[in-house]
């Protein structure tokens, strides 16, 4: 049986694991393009890259094929950076309320 996501069945093992590589393949650079051009941080730049991929593999089914697949990509990796920047933004709220704010006081004798 050949894939055929009209019919809503899943490839065999074998064929999804070539269909995945073959995505990735086709997609990897562009997607670390995407992110080097909006997060500074390579090590981010790789986990957001990982996580698009991530996605993508579990919902194989919904990619499509072809030249559609790299927008569907790009769809994704927008979203997840959408939701890494929330995660860093929440970070840094609770980083500023649990340092101590220290006032300055004046010197003594001044």
């Amino acid at each position: 049986m050949t894939y055929s996501p009209e019919h809503g069945h899943d490839p065999p093992g074998d064929e999804r694991l070539a269909r995945f590589e073959e995505l990735f393949s086709a997609c990897y650079d562009h997607l670390v393009a995407y992110h080097l051009r909006r997060v500074t941080n390579r090590d981010d730049v790789d986990d957001l890259v990982a996580e698009t991929f991530l996605v993508a593999w579990r919902r194989l089914d919904d990619v499509p094929a072809g030249p559609n697949a790299l927008p569907w990509l790009y769809a994704v990796a927008r979203r997840t950076l959408a939701n890494h920047r929330r995660r860093e933004d929440r970070r840094s709220a609770l980083t500023e309320q649990r340092t101590p704010r220290h006032r300055a006081r004046p010197l003594e004798g001044s």
